[in-house]
């Protein structure tokens, strides 16, 4: 790279390195570096050196050239435009830094000029604060006179107002003249009610003159009274003329009654719809105009509603007295006031009932619980009843609280992967998932239980059921699907902690049992809720068994091998080390009753799979199996005995272990049998073989014929006697159920190989097949050599008189005690 190349890439806008690459500059933040011409001028001369060194590059100088000159540019517009950016931004700073200087003179100049001015009024006026208080005590001494006249001519207007009072109660009852007079009189007690609260409250502070205020005042109130009274014998009067109006717009009125002149004017019932536009007004800036906010505070809801019930309690102690019994203005308040408080529960209940806290929903149930019981000590009816219909009222927040409880139980569950499980003192590992779901749990039952409403510890027992249900099966797909992806520890944990949920779940059914009659706790299946996170504890020792099964897969298929026979290979003892690996881990993660269970699926999945190794007839490493004898049972009995003594230092107890090894500990059996074509021999397989039907009685002919074939000092004669011999003792015990634990296992070790046994017949048809194909082998070879020799010597008579011979050859298979099908089956293969 060229010495401006190294230049454009130094560090800082204005940095330059020398050709050590080593910075030149002082500091950076933008700050100015000194350039050394010198060291600059040396690197320009290395640089140049080297590339004049090879002929190559003497032959490109000019080319060269114009390569450094064409980038000298580049740098060169580069450095200018930078200057010229730079440049303009300190132009721009410095344009800004001139207006703001001018700013500044000119505030200090507007301050001299206040300074200047108050010197000015202070010398000119050296008395104004005196000035400035005495025309404050003016204004004050002005206002106190106002009101003193005003409270002078109190009793003035007071004796006006007694005697409009006078002249309209010594006026008929059935006279307008003194009704007329009453708006004025009631708008001039207005005026003396407001001087009376300006006046008390400015003498607030001195007791002696609020107290003469309070005398002076004191028949105020005695006037609101009169004129009280007087509008309702007003009102009554202008009731029964609208019923007499009324009367006789139906014909059925005196005849002193002009119909035509008079005017229905319902005063009650404009005084009823006044009352209730009152109460709505009072209800709504109480109650719901908190109702409004994103979060309603209930407690202040619940004080705010309490002036709701104060306010009826006023209204049945002073108010009613006060008006006809017919206005029933004590129920015209229960009513209005229920209503509106029924709309504002539902209004709570639909639309903010999610959020609210347990706390909330206590509040709240009690909150409605003492107002019905006001309600009942002032010996008022209303409907619907509250608290009759809480199911109906708690209908959504039951609703919501399944929603919240399942999204609670979801997030526990994904954050709970996300914080490594905490060990305990044993060692033991747990997350806090379980904790936290029922620690949940619990909080809704303590809102239940302040409900004291059966039904409602009834439903959400129904609900938290349900969502105990979906949490295990959202744990069981976890473990099942997502098993690779998890850590040991993660599903170490998970097992640990169904045994938590376990008990968790008995406890809240104990508890539950107490609070609940036993027709509604029947429906409550917990039970079964505890059953299922058993399951999880099976799914994810088999989880672990399988990690630790794919884990040594490759050591099982390298079993039963050439290299394993010859002692090569030893896969045995890497299974063995492998699985003691892994279990010193679970042996402290894990409680004890799972940690068997996983050895019990490590174990049952690994006897099927060596099994299923021992009966393959091919492997990957070998092709064909290799054949049993002697050095393969004693390499297969070093493995069994290295796999038996493992489990049982694994902690495994022995009555679990020998139980589980039988079906190889047979095989292993039938290697060390020396079978040959000898009558003892045969006696000696079906020995076997009635010792394994009494445990194993799916063992199919198929696995047999497999382990009979590799027995190579064995003919086919007697190899189909055995088969024969071993089918109809088969015949005899089917339908037998086996006495072992494992009666299904043959089932899985073939459904492991991926292939289907053979059947019975089919298995002695495979033999003979199988040989007559080798026999004919070696026949046609021999017989194809003869045919050309004679051939060669034109001897055709006797090729045509041994072809037709050959057939002849199958009815020596009768001898053997060969099926006629398989005989049929064999000359159809040979023409």
């Amino acid at each position: 790279m060229s010495w401006w190349g190294r230049r454009g890439k130094g560090k800082g806008t204005n940095g330059q390195q020398d050709g050590g690459g080593r910075e030149k500059g002082g500091e950076a933040h933008g700050q100015d570096q000194e350039v050394d011409a010198e060291e600059v001028h040396a690197a320009a001369v290395r640089e140049l050196t080297a590339l004049l060194a090879t002929p190559e590059n003497l032959s490109r100088l000019g080319k060269l050239k114009k390569e450094y000159e064409g980038q000298r540019s580049s740098v060169e517009v580069q450095i200018s435009l930078l200057t010229g950016r730079q440049t303009e931004d300190a132009r721009t700073g410095l344009n800004r830094l001139e207006h703001s200087r001018k700013q500044v003179d000119t505030i200090i100049g507007i301050k001299e000029k206040l300074e200047a001015i108050i010197d000015q009024s202070e010398t000119a006026l050296p008395e104004y604060s005196e000035i400035r208080q005495v025309w404050l005590i003016r204004r004050n001494l002005h206002r106190t006179l106002q009101d003193l006249d005003l409270i002078k001519a109190m009793p003035t207007e007071l004796k006006l107002v007694e005697e409009q009072l006078e002249r309209a109660a010594q006026s008929p009852d059935d006279s307008e003249d003194g009704d007329r007079a009453l708006p004025d009189v009631h708008r001039r007690l207005l005026q003396l009610e407001r001087r009376q609260q300006a006046a008390l409250f400015s003498a607030r502070n001195v007791p002696e003159k609020h107290q003469a205020l309070s005398e002076q005042f004191s028949n105020l109130d005695r006037f609101f009274e009169r004129i009280e009274s007087r509008v309702l014998q007003m009102v009554e009067r202008q009731e029964a003329a609208d019923e007499q109006i009324r009367t006789a717009m139906h014909g059925q009125s005196p005849s002193n009654v002009d119909v035509s002149s008079s005017k229905v004017r319902s005063w009650c019932g404009m005084i009823i719809s006044t009352l209730k536009e009152y109460m709505r007004s009072k209800f709504d800036m109480l109650c719901l105009s908190l109702t409004s906010m994103p979060v309603v505070d209930i407690p202040l809801l619940v004080s705010e509603h309490q002036k709701i019930s104060d306010d009826i309690v006023t209204v049945k102690d002073v108010v009613e007295p006060c008006f006809p019994p017919h206005y029933h203005i004590f129920e015209l308040f229960v009513e209005t006031y229920h209503a509106l408080t029924v709309e504002l529960v539902q209004d709570l209940m639909q639309t903010h009932v999610a959020s609210f806290s347990p706390s909330d929903i206590i509040a709240v149930v009690n909150w409605l619980r003492d107002y019905h019981g006001q309600l009942e000590g002032l010996e008022a009816t209303v409907s619907p009843v509250l608290t009759d219909d809480l199911d109906v009222l708690l209908q959504g927040y039951n609703y919501q609280t399944e929603s919240m409880m399942r999204g609670w139980a979801n997030r526990i569950l994904e954050d709970d992967l996300k914080v490594p499980p905490e060990s305990m003192s044993d060692g033991k590992l747990y997350t806090i998932a379980p904790i936290d779901l029922f620690k949940m749990i619990d909080q809704q039952f303590e809102v239940a239980d302040a409900l004291g409403l059966e039904k409602s510890m009834y439903n959400l027992a129904m609900t938290v059921t349900n969502v105990l249900e979906d949490y295990r099966l959202s744990l069981i797909e976890m473990i099942t699907k997502k098993w690779r992806g998890m850590s040991l520890d993660h599903i170490c944990a998970q097992v640990n902690n169904s045994a938590k949920c376990v008990e968790c779940c008995m406890e809240l059914q104990e508890e539950l049992e107490d609070k609940m009659s036993s027709h509604l706790f029947e429906n409550i299946e917990l039970q079964s809720v505890a059953d299922g996170f058993t399951s999880i504890a099976r799914i994810g020792s088999e989880a672990l068994a399988r990690i630790v099964l794919e884990d040594v897969q490759p050591a099982v298929a390298r079993l039963f091998t050439s290299r394993w026979y010859s002692g090569d290979d030893r896969p045995g003892e890497s299974i063995v080390a492998t699985i003691a690996d892994y279990c010193e881990e679970f042996r402290v993660y894990l409680l004890e009753s799972y940690y068997r269970k996983v050895l019990v699926n490590i174990l049952d999945e690994l006897v099927v799979w060596v099994v299923g190794q021992l009966l393959s007839e091919t492997n990957k490493a070998d092709g064909a199996a290799i054949p049993i004898d002697s050095g393969f049972f004693l390499a297969l009995e070093e493995d069994f005995d290295g796999l038996y003594q493992g489990f049982i230092e694994l902690g495994l107890p022995q009555k679990m272990l020998t139980s589980r090894i039988r079906p190889l500990e047979m095989l292993r059996t039938f290697c060390s049998l020396k079978v040959d074509s000898t009558e003892s021999s045969k006696e000696l397989v079906v020995t076997w073989f009635l010792n394994v039907l009494e445990l194993h009685p799916d063992l199919p002919m198929d696995a047999i014929a497999r382990l009979l074939r590799r027995k190579r000092k064995l003919d086919q004669k007697a190899r189909t006697a055995i088969l024969q011999t071993c089918i109809h003792l088969a015949a005899e015990h089917a339908g037998a159920e086996g006495k072992g634990d494992q009666v299904d296992f043959f089932s899985r070790v073939y459904k492991e190989m991926g292939v289907k046994p053979l059947a019975d017949n089919a298995v002695i048809e495979h033999g003979v097949v199988n040989m007559v194909k080798s026999v004919l082998k070696r026949r046609h070879k021999g017989g194809a050599k003869a045919d050309e020799e004679e051939q060669s010597s034109h001897s055709a008579s006797r090729y045509h008189q041994r072809a037709a011979d050959r057939p002849l050859a199958f009815s020596t298979l009768s001898a053997l005690g060969v099926p006629l099908n398989a005989i049929d089956i064999t000359h159809k293969l040979y023409l």
